[in-house]
C-alpha cells in the first residue's frame, strides 16, 4: 500500500471514529484503559489519543511547515459550532517591527462594564493561529461576557524567544485602558503569566486575573509528570524538546523568568488565577505547581485537573463533553474576578 493510500484508509478511519459515542468507546477500551498516577485515561481520551498516535512515525517529526498544517486540520476535525455572540472583527495593533493582527470577539446584548480579555493560543510557540483557537475563544466570549482579544502573535523558529512576548504585551499594554485580563492555553499560557511578571517588574497596572489553560511554565521540565508521561497523548518528551529547541535561542534561556515564569521567588501580589490542567499532560505538575505558589503567596488561585483528559483538550469539544466544562470553569473564574474588582 502506498504512503497516499495508507493516509487516506487512516483518515477514512479517522473521520468514522471521531463519532464514536462515548458509551461504545467505554466498551471497547473496557479494563484496557490505562492508570499513571492515580489517573485513569477517559475512554474517548484512549480512542482519540490512539488515533492521533497513529498518524505520528515513531521516532519522526514533522518540518515546521507540516505541523502547523497538521494542527489546522486537527483543530476543524475536532471543533464543535460554538455559541453565537454579537460579532467578530480583526484588526491590528501598532508595534515594532510590525502590528500585530487580533481578532475581537463580543458577545452579545448590551453591557458598557464587560471586561477585556487578551487571548494567546498554545501550539509550542511554533503553531497555532487565531483560527486554530476561533471555537475556543467564542466559548469563553460567550460565557464569561467578556470581550476576548485573540493576538496573533510572531511564531518561532522564524521569530524566536522573546519576539512572540514582545506582541503579546504589547497587545496588553494597549488594552490596559480596557482594564484587560490575561488569558490562553499550552504555550499561550506561559505568555500569560510572563505578562503577570513583565507587568509587575515595568510597574505598570497588572491584569486584573489570569486564565492559563495546561500552561508550561518551567523550561527545566524537570517534574514528576514530565517522568512518568513522558511518552504519553498528544504531547511527548521529543515533541517538547523540539518545541523547545525551535523556540529558545539556548539553553540560558530557560533559566529566564520570561521563559519560565515559575522559577520566580515572589508571587506575592501576582493576579488571581484560575488553571486547569490534564491528568495525561507531561505539564500537569507545573500548572499545579503554580496554583500552590499564588495561594502560599496570598494569591486566589483556582486550580481543576481532568484526571482523564490529555494536552490540548479543550480545541476537541466535538469528541470531549470535558472541553466545555473546563471553559465554563475559566468562564466563571473570570466573572468571579469581575465581580472582585
Amino acid at each position: 500500500m502506498s504512503s497516499a493510500v495508507g493516509k487516506a484508509a487512516k483518515l477514512a478511519a479517522a473521520l468514522v471514529l471521531i463519532n464514536t459515542p462515548r458509551s461504545v468507546a467505554a466498551m471497547m477500551y473496557r479494563n484496557k484503559l490505562e492508570t499513571v498516577d492515580g489517573n485513569t485515561i477517559d475512554p474517548m481520551a484512549r480512542l482519540i489519543g490512539g488515533l492521533i498516535n497513529k498518524f505520528r512515525v515513531p521516532g519522526q517529526l514533522p518540518t515546521v511547515e507540516e505541523s502547523r498544517q497538521q494542527l489546522a486540520n486537527l483543530s476543524k476535525l475536532l471543533d464543535a459550532p460554538a455559541p453565537a455572540l454579537a460579532g467578530t472583527r480583526g484588526m491590528t495593533i501598532p508595534a515594532a517591527p510590525k502590528p500585530v493582527p487580533v481578532r475581537v470577539y463580543t458577545p452579545a446584548g448590551d453591557d458598557e462594564e464587560r471586561g477585556v480579555l487578551a487571548f494567546f493560543h498554545g501550539g509550542g510557540w511554533i503553531q497555532g493561529s487565531i483560527e486554530t483557537h476561533d471555537g475556543m475563544c467564542k466559548r469563553l466570549a460567550a460565557w464569561s461576557n467578556f470581550v476576548v482579544v485573540s493576538v496573533e502573535y510572531r511564531l518561532a523558529p522564524e521569530n524566536k524567544f522573546p519576539a512572540g512576548l514582545e506582541d503579546c504585551y504589547t497587545v496588553y499594554k494597549w488594552l490596559l485602558d480596557n482594564a484587560g485580563e490575561i488569558g490562553g492555553d499550552s504555550a499561550g499560557g506561559n505568555l500569560a503569566a510572563a505578562i503577570c511578571g513583565l507587568s509587575r517588574k515595568d510597574g505598570i497596572q497588572q491584569p486584573v486575573h489570569q486564565v492559563l489553560i495546561y500552561p508550561g511554565l518551567d523550561f527545566r521540565m524537570a517534574t514528576h509528570s514530565h517522568q512518568s508521561l513522558a511518552n504519553t497523548y498528544m504531547l511527548s518528551k521529543d515533541r517538547m524538546d523540539w518545541y523547545t529547541g525551535l523556540y529558545l535561542n539556548s539553553d540560558d534561556d530557560k533559566s529566564d523568568l520570561r521563559a519560565s515564569p515559575l522559577q520566580e521567588t515572589d508571587f506575592a501580589g501576582w493576579p488571581s488565577a484560575t488553571v486547569v490542567t490534564a491528568g495525561f499532560d507531561p505539564l500537569r505538575d507545573e500548572g499545579k505547581q503554580y496554583a500552590d505558589v499564588l495561594n502560599v503567596a496570598g494569591v486566589d488561585a483556582q486550580y481543576r485537573c481532568f484526571e482523564g483528559m490529555f494536552h490540548a483538550f479543550c480545541s476537541m469539544p466535538k469528541v470531549f463533553v470535558q472541553a466545555d466544562e473546563a471553559l465554563r470553569f475559566c468562564a466563571d473564574g473570570l466573572k468571579r474576578a469581575a465581580t472582585a474588582t
